[in-house]
């Protein structure tokens, strides 16, 4: 039997013998608007395939602890945090790129590869948000795809050692594409009504 604790709370409801009625009830909780912030299997975190995990190992659980957090919530520090990195990103774009026009330096080479790295975190944020079930995120596939397709192009100049596409990719396409979504972040925040948390 699995013990589940839910925000540190636990009760005799919160006992489950069998997989299908745990997942019935995480199922449950996906609809009331709830999503899983944190979740410690027999006081382990577990991250990633969460549902694969509590499949393979079911008979080995004793305790899964879960914070939950409402799916607004969670969207609206996510969107406050990736205007926060693209606004502070995009001045420094200039000097990259100017760097790559040039002769970049070790720092200039670090600075790139970190912001190769945001993007990682730019799609996961995207995608988040995207399935948010808001209705003015429906067509943010188009922005992914268009993040995806700068960092093959980025890919390619790396491949060929291409210092002036570089710089052109930087300054042309990722500046353009990051204030892009800071307006288009922007005016989530205004259609949601929440324009003063976010100023």
């Amino acid at each position: 039997m699995i013990n589940v604790r839910i925000n540190g709370h636990s009760n005799d409801k919160l006992q489950f013998k069998t997989k299908s009625d745990l997942q019935s009830y995480l199922k449950e909780l996906e609809k009331e608007n709830l999503i899983t912030n944190l979740i410690y299997i027999n006081g382990q975190s577990v991250e990633t395939n969460i549902g694969q995990y509590i499949k393979d190992h079911f008979d080995e659980i004793n305790l899964l602890e879960i914070t939950l957090r409402k799916k607004t919530e969670f969207n609206k520090e996510l969107v406050t945090s990736l205007l926060e990195y693209l606004e502070n990103a995009i001045p420094q774009l200039d000097s990259l790129s100017d760097a790559f026009y040039l002769t970049p330096s070790k720092a200039d080479w670090t600075r790139l590869a970190d912001l190769i790295e945001a993007f990682d975190y730019i799609l996961k944020a995207l995608n988040s948000i995207s399935i948010s079930n808001n209705s003015y995120f429906e067509n943010w596939d188009n922005e992914i795809e268009s993040i995806r397709r700068i960092l093959n192009e980025l890919a390619v100049s790396l491949e060929h050692k291409d210092k002036v596409l570089l710089a052109d990719i930087i300054i042309f396409e990722v500046k353009d594409s990051f204030v892009q979504l800071v307006t288009k972040l922007k005016n989530h925040v205004i259609f949601e009504g929440n324009s003063d948390e976010f100023n």
